[in-house]
């Protein structure tokens, strides 16, 4: 529901796929992402938001994201992205 608690789930439970918003109360998906890549987290993160400015895509990217979906968006291809997403991680264990 928001940033801050987001960061409390995340440190309590393993997840293999983090689905982020930009836009969230208390604290937006960008600074979250950071916190999270600084602690070393690998969890694999797909940036969903409309959001959808070159800059906002790069920045998502070079903060950590794995990949970069713009709302609105259409469901199969939401679910195709995870699934690669699971993929890349399945090998790089």
């Amino acid at each position: 529901s928001n940033g801050e608690e987001a960061l409390q789930f995340v440190s309590v439970a393993e997840y293999d796929v983090i689905i982020l918003d930009v836009m969230m109360p208390k604290m937006d998906g960008f600074t979250f992402l950071k916190l999270l890549r600084n602690k070393g987290s690998q969890v694999s993160i797909l940036m969903l938001t409309a959001r959808d400015a070159v800059e906002d895509r790069i920045a998502g990217l070079d903060f950590g994201a794995d990949d970069y979906l713009v709302k609105p968006f259409e469901f199969g291809e939401l679910m195709a992205r995870i699934r690669a997403m699971l993929r890349r991680a399945n090998r790089q264990v």
